[in-house]
């Protein structure tokens, strides 16, 4: 029989919480087996990368983090689970907005943008058991119905400020959770038939995340390191999580996670 991870996802809501990632790695015992969705319509210091903060009004956005246990996907190539929750939810939340409203992008990381603007974000945390990951945290914010923003963040959005209308949260929450779990599942059942399945489906997932990352578009943007701005092209996303960039005098640079940062106007 094959690996399937998606007949035992579990939804917890919490009335409010600080983080749900925060509150679900502190309680990791917990959730040791199947999967479970907890989520708030009330996270008061939600996380993001590199101790950034997650702006969310109460009762207007939704916040949940995903606990399951990978099949197939070595500590080594945990970035194609962060390409994967990237695609996902892209790929859900598109089908819910208008055709003319424009196509929804990932920014390198895994960041989900409109246009120039921020509409969701994304943490991923990992325990490692012997040589395979134990569990895996894939915690989601996403601006649902909020209008007014008053953090410092320079360019949030809303899915109502783009198609003009109110959602649902546990619709859009159960779209994501629903494509991230369909590719993780599909990994799993790709890891059971062999080696070749497996690199074919994960070729597919760095794939679509190609197709689908912000400023992959062949032009020169602005970046910025250790202070130095400079204009450079993308090229690709290494398996693990290394960007590539073509400067403006063809010199190709790689950089880690938050070595390298998007000037965005």
């Amino acid at each position: 029989m094959r690996p399937n991870i998606m007949p035992v996802v579990r939804y917890i809501e919490l009335p409010e919480t600080a983080s749900t990632n925060t509150f679900v790695m502190e309680r990791l015992r917990d959730y040791s087996a199947g999967c479970h969705v907890i989520y708030t319509l009330r996270q008061t210091a939600g996380r993001g990368m590199d101790r950034n903060k997650w702006e969310s009004e109460v009762g207007r956005n939704i916040a949940f983090s995903i606990v399951f246990h990978p099949v197939g996907i070595a500590p080594v190539s945990q970035f194609l689970i962060s390409m994967a929750v990237g695609v996902a939810v892209v790929e859900a939340l598109q089908k819910m907005l208008p055709e003319e409203a424009g196509a929804l992008r990932v920014k390198w990381p895994n960041d989900i943008y409109w246009n120039d603007k921020k509409l969701g974000g994304i943490l991923i945390e990992t325990s490692i058991k012997s040589s395979t990951i134990g569990t895996c945290v894939v915690g989601i914010g996403i601006n649902v119905n909020q209008e007014v923003f008053l953090s410092d963040a320079p360019n949030p959005i809303s899915l109502k400020q783009i198609a003009g209308r109110e959602f649902c949260h546990t619709d859009v929450m159960q779209a994501v959770v629903g494509a991230f779990l369909a590719k993780m599942d599909a990994v799993a059942e790709a890891s059971a038939a062999g080696e070749k399945q497996l690199e074919e489906t994960a070729a597919k997932i760095r794939d679509d995340y190609h197709k689908l990352l912000y400023r992959n578009d062949g032009k020169l943007h602005w970046y910025e390191k250790d202070g130095s701005r400079f204009e450079a092209v993308i090229t690709k996303v290494e398996a693990d999580g290394r960007l590539h960039l073509c400067d403006a005098d063809g010199q190709e640079r790689r950089y880690w996670l938050k070595e390298v940062r998007m000037i965005i106007q």
